[in-house]
């Protein structure tokens, strides 16, 4: 058996030179690499080409082929053995030119396997790898050709990745999840933690990545996340302009980057990725009609309170109210009004498991008919009927939402058709207001006790003197102990008597802001299913 080493040549003269010199034969090898790549990467596939050339007292027929790994000592194979025969044509084949034909040639891709594998990816740095290659000739006789290459075992630049793709907005109050797709270029698995930085100073849990080679996965990072600072100014519910929005910037972090075979990796920095909060159009109508009804019902309450009429209501009767003296119940009723488009801006609408429960078009409840005042009357009823809609439509949009999710399409549909009963009724009371409002503006500028001079007198006298706690228990009574409450401060407040504006002011925009809320109402809740 002829064992002969590696011997490289430049060009076919050389070759042929070597070729004619004696010999079992010559084995020649070439160990390429990608192009932008100065080593091969762990999990690469190596590339190779070797060829063998006979010299003229030998006649090969076949040839087997090994690819091995030393790696302190140690031998690992990398490569099956192969088998290759040629046909008797270059079997029997004479020299052209001084040079025998090449008759062993492979070029092909090698991916190792078993412990070659590990051997030549784990850790860094040179390794040395054996092409052995046995040729059988037409004698009978083995000839064992060998050659050695070094070869740099380095790592990937910028891998993995990951890239933020939703959401680039979201809304104020509402759900949402930051999401992202991660890369990864390498050849060999990977694993990271990965990490989420936010710029509110918001923290989440660490999660393990995992990728295959060459992969692409989408993972949630964070969330549900949900944005609800203070947009407004509370009890009027009065629209801080500077606070409608706010951007988050959310940062993801690699660390503890390792491969298939334990090499670590550096930290990768990843690019942030914003996301801009913003507060609903909708919820900022309902605020505006909170506001001016808070005002209204202030203003109104005001002249009825010194005499203790808006006391006098009946408690739980708010919308079956007998008579009451001056304005006391269209007071309430505006009051009302606020707070339920207060729990509008506030809330969004949630699934509801109970998507199959019925939500009823609220009633039409009759004000009791105050002789000077009818029209002040029909216009808080109205709008009272529209903030009732208003809510039962956050209610019905719930149900959509749960019925969706519980994969009934006939509720789905039913809610719907109630959502558009609901914004058809809100808009003919819309149309009872408008009708009413300048007549309403008329009753509040005829009555004395409503003129801004008498209205300023009687909340200074409540801020000097105090709510009547009867007053107050009447309030949180009647309008729930949250909104009782901050009525009853609100009419107790030094900067009111100063602040309140004309009642026939705060009237003359009622209908437009109503309009507002109503419009981006129901289309708020149908852009959000």
């Amino acid at each position: 058996m002829t064992v002969s080493t590696l011997t490289q040549y430049a060009d076919v003269s050389e070759l042929a030179e070597m070729t004619t010199a004696g010999g079992a034969g010559l084995l020649s090898s070439w160990l390429d690499f990608l192009p932008e790549s100065a080593f091969l990467r762990p999990g690469e596939p190596l590339h190779f080409a070797w060829r063998v050339v006979a010299t003229p007292r030998t006649r090969w027929v076949s040839a087997s082929m090994e690819l091995v790994v030393e790696v302190g000592g140690d031998v690992e194979h990398v490569w099956d053995r192969r088998s290759l025969s040629w046909p008797p044509s270059l079997v029997t084949a004479e020299q052209t030119d001084g040079i025998w034909p090449p008759i062993g040639f492979v070029s092909e891709d090698v991916s190792p396997i078993g412990g070659g594998r590990q051997a030549l990816y784990h850790s860094l740095g040179t390794k040395t790898l054996r092409l052995i290659v046995t040729v059988h000739d037409a004698a009978g006789a083995d000839h064992v050709l060998s050659a050695d290459a070094e070869i740099e075992i380095g790592l990937p630049a910028g891998s993995p990745t990951i890239v933020v793709v939703s959401p680039r907005t979201a809304a104020w109050n509402d759900p949402y999840t930051v999401q992202a797709t991660a890369s990864s270029g390498a050849y060999a698995a990977l694993s990271a933690t990965l990490s989420l930085t936010a710029s509110d100073g918001s923290a989440f849990p660490p999660s393990t990545l995992r990728l295959e080679a060459h992969d692409a996965v989408s993972q949630n990072l964070a969330g549900p996340i949900v944005q609800n600072w203070t947009w407004v100014s509370k009890p009027t519910y009065h629209v801080l302009d500077d606070q409608l929005s706010r951007r988050v910037v959310y940062t993801p972090v690699l660390t503890d980057i390792r491969d298939e075979f334990d090499n670590v990796y550096p930290p990768n920095p990843q690019s942030p990725a914003s996301v801009l909060v913003s507060v609903s159009s909708d919820k900022i109508s309902a605020a505006h009609m909170s506001e001016d009804n808070w005002w209204t019902a202030t203003g109104l309450a005001a002249g009825a309170a010194i005499s203790g009429a808006l006391a006098s209501v009946p408690v739980l009767t708010i919308f079956l109210a007998p008579l009451a003296a001056g304005a006391a119940v269209e007071a309430l009723y505006f009051a009302g009004v606020a707070a339920m488009y207060a729990q509008v801006a506030d809330d969004p609408p949630v699934p509801d498991e109970q998507y199959f429960a019925e939500v009823p078009i609220p009633a039409v409840v009759a004000l009791p008919q105050q002789d000077s005042m009818p029209a002040l009357s029909a216009v808080a009823g109205s709008l009272h009927r529209m903030a009732r809609c208003q809510l039962a439509g956050s209610a019905a949009a719930g149900k959509v939402l749960g019925a969706r999710l519980a994969g009934s399409d006939t509720a789905e549909a039913w809610h719907r058709n109630r959502l558009a009963e609901l914004a058809h009724t809100a808009s003919s009371e819309l149309k009872t207001v408008v009708a009413n409002i300048h007549d309403a503006m008329a009753e509040v500028s005829g009555d004395d006790a409503l003129t801004p001079k008498a209205i300023s007198s009687a909340l200074a006298k409540l801020s000097q003197d105090g709510v009547p706690q009867s007053l107050r228990a009447a309030l949180a009574t009647q309008l729930g102990k949250d909104f009782g409450t901050a009525f009853a401060d609100l009419l107790g407040d030094p900067a009111m008597a100063k602040s309140m504006p004309a009642l026939p002011d705060v009237l003359s925009v009622l209908p437009v802001t109503a309009h507002q809320a109503m419009s981006t109402g129901f289309l708020g809740l149908d852009a959000a299913l």
